[in-house]
Parts: structure tokens; C-alpha cells; sequence
């Protein structure tokens, strides 16, 4: 009678696949070498998951389920210092979530054609979506408060966010020297754009 493979198991099993997916992508691990890393047999991997492909998308779901929940507590004299300390608030959560950042890479880059055939669920974006959406918010508070001038707020949050992923990027890979300071000057650059010259 086989042993049935116990939660313990399964978590050793994610805890493994995460590490070897972000550091290695995902064509170059084999189910094999996660078997042999966790000291499971293969076989317990298929218990748990229908595939390679199931069990990347089982570790990648969870890293952004448990992604980026912005504390609202603090009250700011205005908005424009709202808009920088949720900036800041996104900048310090990708710096101290690099394996997510490097799962997201793997998944644009090497399984999301594996999934457009069928239809696959976009992960990505939904983290994406959800740093826009903060954005957004608080520029449209700008509008409502006369503190930034007409804009498109969503345009101008979907712009800052990929401005930070893009640099976040160019950091994780070398490019750049120092991401919060890429952060901190095109940020500069955004407040001289839209904030409103009428202010007091």
C-alpha cells in the first residue's frame, strides 16, 4: 500500500519548486531535480500537483496572494506626501520580495505562452492592477483636493507603476546602481508635472 504524502510534504515540496523557479526559471528545473531537492519521490509530487506547470502556478498564486497590503493608518498633511509614502511603501515591498519579482519574471517570460491557449489566469497583472489602483486613488484624491491639476489619473498611476516595476527590473539585473534614488528622481519629475502651480 503506498504512504499517502502528508501536508509536510507538500509544503517541502513548494518550499523547494519556489526556490529553484526563481533562481533557475522554469524550463531548466526539472520535477525530477524538485523531487530529489525535497527528498520526496516524484511520485509525491504527482499526489499533489498534475504537473510542473500546475505546481509553478500553485507557488506563484501564492506569492502574489500574499503580496502588497498598503497600512492606511498614518494621516498625511497633504496628498502629494500620501502619494510619495505609498510610492515609498511599493519600492520597499519589491525590494524586500525579490522571489516574487523573479516568479513574475519566469511567468512572463517563460509560462504565460504556456498558458494563452488555454486561457490562463494573468497573476501578473493582478498585483499590477492592484498597485495602479492605489495610485489612482490617491491622484484622483489630488483632483478632488485641487492639489494636482486635470489629468487622467489612471494613465498617470498606470505610468508611475511600470516606471517603478521597469527600474525595480533594471536593478534586480544589474542595469541600474540604486533603485529607491531611480524611484525618488522620476518621482520628482511626476510632481513637477501634476502638481498644481495655483497652490498657496
Amino acid at each position: 500500500m503506498t504512504k499517502k504524502p502528508t501536508p509536510a510534504k507538500r509544503e517541502k515540496i513548494v518550499s523547494i519548486a519556489r526556490h529553484l523557479f526563481a533562481n533557475n526559471g522554469f524550463k531548466d528545473v526539472s520535477l525530477d531535480r524538485i523531487a530529489k531537492d525535497a527528498g520526496v519521490s516524484k511520485g509525491a509530487i504527482f499526489w499533489h500537483f498534475e504537473n510542473k506547470l500546475a505546481l509553478f502556478l500553485n507557488v506563484f498564486s501564492a506569492e502574489v496572494e500574499d503580496s502588497f497590503q498598503l497600512e492606511n493608518e498614518a494621516e498625511y498633511k497633504s496628498v502629494t506626501n500620501k502619494l510619495l509614502a505609498n510610492v515609498k511603501a511599493i519600492t520597499k515591498f519589491l525590494l524586500e520580495n525579490q522571489t516574487l519579482v523573479k516568479l513574475m519574471r519566469v511567468y512572463i517570460y517563460e509560462v504565460i505562452s504556456l498558458l494563452k491557449e488555454n486561457g490562463g489566469k494573468n497573476y501578473e497583472m493582478e498585483l499590477f492592477d492592484q498597485f495602479i489602483s492605489i495610485i489612482e486613488d490617491i491622484l484622483t484624491e489630488g483632483l478632488t483636493k485641487n492639489e494636482f491639476r486635470k489629468m487622467n489619473s489612471h494613465e498617470v498611476a498606470y505610468l508611475i507603476i511600470t516606471l517603478i516595476v521597469d527600474a525595480f527590473y533594471d536593478w534586480l539585473t544589474g542595469y541600474a546602481n540604486n533603485f529607491p534614488l531611480c524611484v525618488d528622481n522620476f518621482m520628482d519629475v511626476i510632481l513637477f508635472g501634476i502638481t498644481n502651480s495655483n497652490l498657496d
